[in-house]
């Protein structure tokens, strides 16, 4: 019998050529460490880093993050940590008010309960003086007394004291410096070593820390989480605190909130809350946040870190609530997750369009084709609840006629123009009503 090969010839080429898909789930803790050499590592599970060889120990603030993001239901399924180079020395200032006889000064400070009582003829220096002999009195902590102030000082580099439950009149601050190779140039080498992460969670959270992050994270396509327990964050007066400083840069990128307790890494938490959600699906107001208390705030503090577009967890009627889910610039988080999010898969729908088109024609039936894949991110920004569909959208290219000559000799489509309406979403219900007495 004679072979078909006679009559006919088949060559099947199959254009399936996958683009790697950019990932908005996949949180990245950037802390200092010497567990392990590389730059950046992924875990599953927060006790993988404390078990041999790695034996972290489980109050490192690179654990903390990660068990808040990894405590949250849904959570993210991995994460990963960026090695920090620059030694982290924390820095804490302790600043009490004047006393008044009888006063009592409370903290704890590696949950070893300090107190200090004010008598009849306390200063303030004689209140620093009693806080920075009870604090030098603990292991691992070096507190001098500057009068008007106690300064305590970590003596291991990368470990940070928890400082908590300080009674109204003592204010707190996280003076630690940025340390002299920056933590944007270890960020950038974490970068360039390993991409795939989006949103981006800091072991340290000074003022000085977070202003350099959220300067370099501003110019990548990245979420920066940070919290702080500065107490003048809350303070309506004072302009200079980081909130403030971050609000006037206008940064989109920094997502910031207060919590009275740094050790419950609050930002990483609600990073772990809601990374998992598809991006714009979801606000990230009114969340509840496992393992994080809720932070007790007078109206007035509220007020305060609302106009510096800042985030707190409260208490409402029994259950914790994020708000109010805003950048540093006040843009809402889930805005700038949604569009980053909608302009990576674009990018990616056009690169394996080319990909597996040998030629795209330059004719009207031709520039049709990228008009579809915008398109087709549309739709599905629509399902997943990001962009209004009951509002008009459109995609539109160009009629070839139309396109400059020097465009079409350099086989560059333009004006591929698209439009659509964010479907926002509601954080807050006004009730009018209308009560009559009977007639």
């Amino acid at each position: 019998m004679a072979s078909a090969s006679e009559v006919v010839t088949t060559t099947i080429e199959i254009k399936d050529a996958a683009v790697s898909q950019e990932g908005f789930g996949t949180p990245l803790i950037a802390g200092y460490h010497t567990f392990w050499p590389e730059l950046v590592r992924t875990f599953s599970d927060p006790d993988e880093m404390t078990v041999a060889p790695l034996s972290m120990p489980l109050t490192h603030p690179i654990y903390l993050a990660a068990r808040a993001l990894k405590s949250q239901k849904p959570c993210p399924p991995q994460f990963k940590v960026g090695k920090r180079a620059g030694t982290i020395t924390h820095i804490a200032r302790i600043t009490p008010n004047t006393p008044t006889p009888g006063e009592v000064y409370k903290l704890d400070v590696n949950g070893s309960a300090l107190s200090v009582t004010a008598d009849e003829s306390s200063s303030v220096s004689e209140i620093t003086g009693e806080i920075a002999d009870a604090m030098t009195a603990l292991s691992g902590i070096d507190a001098a007394d500057a009068s008007t102030h106690v300064t305590a000082t970590s003596e291991t580099p990368g470990e940070i004291p928890r400082y908590e439950n300080l009674s109204s009149n003592l204010a707190y601050q996280d003076m630690t410096a940025d340390p002299t190779t920056g933590i944007a140039t270890d960020l950038a080498a974490i970068r360039a070593y390993d991409a795939d992460w989006y949103g981006l969670v800091l072991d340290s959270n000074s003022k000085a820390e977070i202003l350099a992050a959220a300067a370099w994270a501003e110019s990548q396509r990245v979420l920066l989480f940070v919290s702080s327990a500065d107490s003048d964050t809350k303070d309506g007066a004072v302009t200079d605190d980081v909130m403030s400083n971050l609000m006037t840069a206008g940064y989109h990128r920094t997502v910031w909130i207060y919590h009275h307790k740094p050790s419950q890494y609050a930002a990483a938490a609600w990073a772990g809350r809601m990374l998992p959600k598809a991006p714009g699906s979801a606000t990230w107001a009114n969340k509840s946040l496992a393992a994080v208390d809720k932070t007790p705030l007078s109206d007035s503090e509220r007020g305060a870190l609302k106009a510096k577009k800042g985030n707190y967890y409260v208490d409402v009627k029994g259950v914790g609530f994020t708000l109010d889910g805003r950048a540093a610039s006040g843009r809402y988080i889930d805005i700038t997750h949604g569009m980053d999010w909608f302009d990576a898969r674009v990018v990616e729908r056009i690169v394996a369009m080319l990909a597996n088109n040998d030629k795209i024609p330059y004719t009207d039936k031709g520039v049709e084709l990228p008009r579809v894949q915008v398109q087709g991110q549309i739709l599905e920004g629509i399902a997943s609840t990001l962009i209004d569909g009951d509002s008009p959208w459109s995609v539109t290219v160009p009629k070839v006629a139309t396109i400059n000559p020097n465009d079409r000799t350099a086989r560059t489509l333009p004006d591929v123009k698209f439009a659509f309406v964010l479907q926002g979403a509601v954080h807050k219900v006004q009730i009018v009503g209308t009560v009559r007495t009977a007639l």
